[in-house]
């Protein structure tokens, strides 16, 4: 009948269209690595060296920062070695949950929510080795909201790291030696505290490009973004 021809008329022509329609594969899968010698159980976090060259993973189960070589043509990984608690000196790895490397790639940063502290290593640019520098816990030295701490950030200009924590409901700030990659506490930012909102649950944080004007903090339990304006 003359009305099926014309469906089918649509119809090849809507198939042949659609090639067209559709989208380009923006992904190709490459590799993968799961468990095994490289200490990559429960990877939380992953951050690259400014180069390029290398990757560092937090993995939560067992308490390390494992690190990768990196091709920069094919994107493949090739395992190196992994920092570990307890071992070489390193602490503050228990649960290690986030990690961030410096804007000049000389120092690497740990969010170790099991220990509540964050864990500074210095990093060899030319093999990407880590060699523990300190470890920054909850309550010493004044440090202050890191219960839990479960992510971390850097501003551009990496004079301060900025930490979220759950276990607080809370954002703590750091200013950053540069020279030595230590840490000193500067004041803590607790959700219901002079009129602070948004950080219940407090999971993840970003600071804007360069100057760096605000920060933004991603709350899990208040379903709620915290927006912050900041002192560069």
């Amino acid at each position: 009948p003359p009305m099926r021809r014309v469906v089918l008329v649509h119809s090849l022509s809507l198939a042949l269209a659609l090639p067209l329609l559709l989208p380009a594969a923006v992904l190709d899968f490459v590799q993968a690595f799961a468990r095994g010698p490289s200490f990559l159980d429960g990877p939380n976090a992953v951050a690259l060296s400014p180069d390029g060259e290398f990757a560092y993973f937090a993995a939560s189960a067992t308490d390390a920062v494992v690190i990768f070589g990196r091709d920069a043509t094919t994107g493949m990984l090739n395992y190196l070695d992994a920092a570990r608690e307890g071992i070489a000196g390193a602490d503050g790895l228990v649960g290690a949950r986030d990690v961030v490397v410096s804007p000049d790639g000389a120092y690497l940063y740990v969010a170790g929510a099991g220990e509540n502290a964050v864990a500074v290593f210095a990093r060899d640019a030319a093999t990407g080795a880590l060699t523990f520098v300190a470890k920054e816990g909850d309550g010493a030295a004044g440090f202050d909201g890191l219960a839990a701490v479960s992510a971390l950030a850097l501003s551009p200009d990496g004079a301060h790291l900025y930490s979220a924590s759950p276990g607080d409901d809370a954002v703590a700030v750091f200013v950053r030696d540069p020279g030595t990659g230590s840490l000193a506490f500067v004041e803590v930012e607790r959700d219901g505290i002079a009129g602070v909102d948004g950080l219940n649950g407090a999971r993840a944080l970003v600071v804007s490009p360069a100057p760096g004007s605000h920060l933004y903090v991603a709350s899990d339990v208040d379903d709620a973004v915290a927006v912050f304006a900041r002192n560069p």
